[in-house]
């Protein structure tokens, strides 16, 4: 009897409709797997979620499979499977975001893979993918100091490309003020604030900087103090200039209108008066220049138009002592032909002759 009911239960077995069962619970496992390689488990979890409920339903029916065991194996596989996937998701993701650089993104994705590990960690301790795994795992906090680090030295190059920018800035207003010193109208004054502008640009690069030993900061420094020390010295020239044609178009044009007029004045007194003012203004004129050229030699080439030709400071400088002597003697004849002229005779007009007095008229006496 016992042998009967066991033919009609083996009878009563749809094998047909086990093996579909069993085809449609591995085809969920096999489309997880294929999920979870791509990176996706997320859309994973569902295939495992309806695989899992398909088995626990017909476990009872899918017992008669003769490969139940093995099936039995792939289930109890999958959770692992599916968990490692959530946790390599998480590595990945983590990884990513450092790589782009975003530090709180990471440490969100961070938290987020510590937490997936945590959860799944003694379901992925045994499988062959573990050690790579936790070589990942334990890098992870490593790279998020070094994602710190790297943040920390592009905001400190920000800060310093920005500080270079300023004092390259600075340095170009400086040039740029004193190209245009010449058609100041107050170059002194302006080649003075120059002046302190580079003091203080020396001053502050001088300063003790974070920035002291990074080779753009000390090879920036040392190419501006020697910039520095161009603009200082292309100063004192331009300002040399500027006080040449002070003197030229000033004292020089001054003392030549006088020494034109004294020609064409025909006064004693003026041509004295003349004469003497184009003496001192040449005399200004070639201690002016002499002081300049002194102070910056090479401002002796430097070339000033004068009577419609162009003229070095060196030959403005001869010209004008050369005129210094020529007033001097000029003067001096001028002097000495005054004392010897003779004062004109003056003459006195003849006083005119008294009038000789009537002879006084005889009164006739009376006739007796």
């Amino acid at each position: 009897m016992g042998a009967g009911c066991s033919k009609r239960h083996e009878e009563s077995i749809d094998v047909d409709d086990i093996q579909g069962k069993v085809d449609a619970i591995e085809r969920k496992l096999q489309r997880m797997s294929e999920a979870i390689r791509k990176s996706q488990p997320d859309e994973a979890q569902p295939f495992y979620d309806d695989a899992r409920e398909s088995f626990e339903k017909d476990r009872a029916e899918l017992r008669a499979y003769p490969e139940f065991a093995e099936l039995v194996t792939k289930m109890n596989d999958a959770p692992a499977e599916l968990c490692l996937g959530f946790v390599n998701r998480a590595v990945v993701d983590f990884f990513a975001t450092v790589r782009q650089k975003d530090l709180e993104a990471s440490k969100v994705k961070l938290d987020r893979m510590n937490k997936d590990y945590a959860r799944c960690e003694k379901q992925v301790e045994s499988r062959p993918e573990f050690e790579e795994l936790k070589k990942n795992l334990d890098s992870a906090p490593q790279a998020l100091l070094e994602l710190e680090k790297v943040l920390e030295e592009e905001r400190k190059v920000q800060r310093l490309n920005q500080e270079l920018s300023d004092y390259a800035e600075r340095l170009s207003a400086m040039n740029k003020d004193l190209a245009n010193l010449e058609s100041q109208p107050d170059p002194a004054r302006l080649a003075e604030k120059t002046l302190e502008r580079s003091d203080k640009l020396r001053s502050d690069l001088a300063q003790v900087s974070e920035w002291k030993g990074r080779p753009e900061w000390d090879a920036f420094t040392s190419k501006t103090l020697e910039e520095l020390k161009t603009i200082e010295h292309k100063r004192q020239i331009l300002l040399g200039q500027v006080r040449v044609i002070a003197v030229v178009d000033g004292v020089l044009t001054a003392a030549s209108r006088d020494a034109v007029s004294f020609r064409n004045s025909k006064l004693p007194k003026e041509q004295e008066t003349l004469l003497a003012s184009a003496a001192d203004g040449f005399r200004l004129c070639e201690s002016s220049l002499s002081a300049q050229v002194k102070e910056e030699p090479r401002l002796a080439g430097y070339v000033r138009p004068w009577e419609g030709s162009q003229r070095s400071v060196a030959w403005l400088l001869t010209h004008c002592g050369q005129r210094v002597q020529e007033m001097k003697s000029l003067l001096k004849a001028h002097k000495k032909a005054k004392r010897v002229q003779k004062p004109a005779v003056r003459v006195r007009p003849k006083p005119k002759p008294k009038p000789k007095p009537k002879p006084a008229r005889s009164v006739p006496k009376p006739s007796r």
